[in-house]
């Protein structure tokens, strides 16, 4: 059996689990472990029992992975099945992995799962109905919406936010190249984004009264028509599983300090 970590937040959550049933759909037994969630004191939410996935968590595993983490067992021991993936580069033959694997690491690239795209799009589908005001939905169905979403938070303290001129020129991106957008906004701080980024009459700010879950805003920004990201997996998979085949997605051409340049599909548009 091969047991994948789960940690981070939702969106690193989600390059977890599609990471994982790429291995289970090439014939493996696989499971997923929230050991992180339960070990150690995080703000941050397993999320991933919201949505109708294909595999099971194993909390016998996580029982015995603890002390294993905690480096209480011998090197060889803790070596001889646990496989720790620290770099962001793209590696294929982690696909071919198989037998008993513990495997930890972020597996940040579209290429680990392309191959089950459609799966993963009718899984990543909420259990329950998510909560949308009605006039949200009107505004969802009936205009050309873009999402925008401004990350801030923790990455103001890391130093990784994305400056003013990034917004500017997306869109400015977005303006040229569809008529009558309509923005949604999206941040975990959306008093500083409406003190420095003017979005004119037609945007609305979304959760600004704080009732939506973390994977219910993820998903309304997914059914937006098109996407402008932060350098956050959180906003890629809201672009990631926007189904329209006509959409534009705009995200920053260097990612965290210049890491992980292959997150952002060819597809997509970067932009400084």
């Amino acid at each position: 059996m091969i047991v994948v970590q789960v940690c981070g937040g939702l969106g690193n959550q989600l390059f977890q689990y599609a990471f994982a049933r790429s291995l289970q759909n090439r014939g493996n037994e696989v499971r997923l472990a929230a050991v992180f969630y339960t070990k150690y004191r995080t703000s941050r939410e397993y999320l991933l029992d919201k949505f109708r996935i294909k595999i099971k968590r194993s909390y016998l595993t996580e029982k015995v992975i603890s002390p294993v983490i905690d480096n209480d067992l011998p090197i060889k021991m803790r070596n001889s099945h646990i496989h720790e993936e620290l770099g962001l580069k793209y590696k294929p033959e982690l696909l071919a992995m198989h037998g008993t694997q513990y495997m930890i690491g972020l597996f940040q690239d579209e290429r680990y799962f392309k191959s089950i795209e459609q799966d993963l799009r009718n899984e990543i589908y909420p259990k329950n109905k998510i909560k949308i005001t009605k006039q949200l939905r009107s505004v969802l169905k009936n205009k050309n919406t873009v999402s925008v979403h401004i990350r801030r938070g923790d990455y103001n303290q890391l130093n990784n936010t994305l400056k003013l001129t990034y917004y500017r020129n997306a869109i400015e991106c977005i303006n040229k190249n569809i008529k009558d957008a309509f923005f949604c906004i999206f941040s975990d701080d959306l008093e500083w984004t409406k003190q420095h980024l003017d979005f004119g009459k037609n945007a609305c700010f979304i959760n600004d009264d704080k009732k939506l879950a973390d994977y219910e805003e993820l998903l309304i920004m997914s059914q937006c028509k098109h996407n402008i990201i932060a350098n956050s997996t959180f906003s890629w998979w809201g672009a990631w599983l926007n189904r329209n085949p006509q959409k534009i997605v705009i995200g920053p051409e260097h990612w965290l300090n210049n890491s992980n340049e292959n997150i952002m599909p060819e597809r997509w548009i970067k932009i400084k």
